[in-house]
């Protein structure tokens, strides 16, 4: 006998859009190549519930995105200073923008492409479970 289930419940991705998101953690390492990198946490609070997403901008490569969030946070200055660090920046909020990057060995993943500033907003309050460590994909 088959047991009765939703195919739907089989898509594990937040849909492609905008999203408030609040930075839960900033952890600094080290790529796969021996770059140094930040690793962002983020909560994205998405319509059936709040999601965890990571992000990892390895230095000097994907610097750009640390200019995107700085200035989604308002805080160019500081980057275009060099003194921008994200970790003080934690329990902020800002819009990202997912998309879904298709992958066979690891099914369909959430991306962040973009970072924008959330105008007009208090923020937002946050429930955080914590985690189990995750590889570094690269």
């Amino acid at each position: 006998m088959a047991l009765n289930y939703n195919p739907k419940d089989a898509v594990l991705v937040v849909p492609e859009g905008d999203y408030t998101a609040t930075l839960k953690a900033v952890e600094e390492g080290v790529s796969k190549a021996g770059n140094d990198m930040y690793v962002l946490t983020w909560i994205v609070h998405a319509p059936k519930g709040p999601v965890t997403l990571k992000d990892y901008v390895p230095i000097p490569d994907m610097v750009w995105k640390l200019r995107k969030i700085a200035r989604a946070l308002g805080r160019v200055e500081d980057f275009d200073a060099g003194r921008f660090d994200p970790a003080r920046h934690e329990g902020k909020n800002l819009v990202v923008s997912l998309s879904i990057q298709e992958d066979e060995k690891y099914g369909d993943q959430n991306r962040i492409g973009n970072y924008k500033a959330r105008e007009g907003a208090a923020p937002m309050a946050v429930t955080v479970q914590p985690e189990k460590d995750d590889e570094i994909p690269f």
